[in-house]
């Protein structure tokens, strides 16, 4: 991204290099979870599944409420709104999108049965993590 960019991407937040030091590379951008606002960049690793827990999906994503978000309201046609995926089961964050990357690698590679271990041991109801993130 161009320095250009990066100032008129901080000029959006209010900041500017004087009140960040000046070090224009070590500002991060905010994400959104509901209500909540989590200031620091991170990457998500998410598994998703269909009404019926019949159909898992694993992705990776720089913003997860978002991607969830498209998720719910089949924005983006294919597997996930073909099959109706859009209950958040499962998810991890990361600092760095290359980690997020391989681990969405290691858990898609795999069995389901590794997969429905995972989810159980944080989300044993299979609950939607997601549930009230978008309540107004």
């Amino acid at each position: 991204m161009s320095l250009k960019r990066q100032e008129k991407n901080l000029a959006f937040f209010g900041l500017t290099k004087s009140n960040i030091d000046g070090n224009i590379k070590s500002v991060t951008f905010p994400i959104y979870y509901g209500r909540f606002l989590h200031m620091g960049r991170s990457y998500g690793v998410y598994i998703m599944a269909n009404k019926w827990n019949t159909v898992l999906y694993t992705g990776v994503t720089a913003n997860l409420w978002w991607r969830t978000y498209e998720h719910k309201h089949k924005l983006v046609k294919g597997f996930t709104s073909r099959y109706n995926v859009d209950k958040l089961v499962y998810y991890e964050e990361y600092g760095y999108i290359g980690d997020a990357i391989r681990r969405e690698k290691q858990i898609k590679g795999g069995s389901r049965q590794k997969k429905i271990n995972l989810i159980n041991s944080v989300n044993p109801k299979w609950g939607d993590l997601s549930e009230g993130w978008y309540d107004a």
